[in-house]
This record gives structure tokens, sequence and C-alpha cells, in this order.
């Protein structure tokens, strides 16, 4: 879903009766090697949290998904503190709680 689409969806199920909206997520894919597109998401998923607590909604956690890739055959990937540094900068400032899915960064190498 379009990061617009999430927004209109937010605010109209905004005080209906039996839903509650607690977290916003995203899911850029699970074989990243480059930054840029987990750091677009954790942005734009932080930018909406901070325009819905304007608008009355209270989300208690961002999950940016995703996970960092592994080297299947020895190009260059990231490492988690190179992911940390690119993403915290946008969820700190939301005080929100952060969810990852790093995936086959955890697991894959073992079987590498």
């Amino acid at each position: 879903m379009a990061i617009e689409d999430a927004r209109e969806m937010c605010l109209r199920m905004r005080g209906r009766q039996g839903v509650q909206i607690v977290g916003l997520h995203s899911h850029v894919g699970s074989q990243i090697t480059h930054l840029e597109p987990l750091q677009h998401a954790a942005e734009a998923l932080a930018t909406l949290a901070c325009e819905l607590r304007r608008a009355g909604i209270e989300v208690e956690h961002l999950d940016i998904g995703g996970g960092l890739g592994i080297p299947y055959e020895g190009q260059p990937v990231p490492s988690a503190s190179e992911y940390a540094a690119a993403v915290l900068p946008f969820v700190q400032k939301t005080g929100l709680a952060l969810v990852l899915e790093p995936g086959r960064y955890l697991v894959g190498q073992l079987a590498a």
C-alpha cells in the first residue's frame, strides 16, 4: 500500500468502534544489500507517525520490516551497525518502539 493510502486509511479509521491503530509497518524486502530503501522506509513511517500524532492518532510502534541481505556471491552488505545508523535518526525523533525483522542476516550466514 502506498504511504498516501496508508495515511488516508488511518485517518478514515480514526475513532471507529473496534479499530485501534497501534503500529505502522513496512516491508521492503528480505535481501536488501543497500541501506537506502531501509532508510527511506524508516523516514516515511516516522513522518507518517508524526502526522498521525498531530491528527490525534497515537501509534505505539514502527515496524520497518525487511532485513539486511547476506552476501550470496561476495557482494558487500551493510553491517547491523550501519543499518542502525541509517534508520535510528528517523525513528528516534518519534519516541516510538522499533520493531525490526533482520531475518536471513541473523541465520543465513550460518548456512553460507
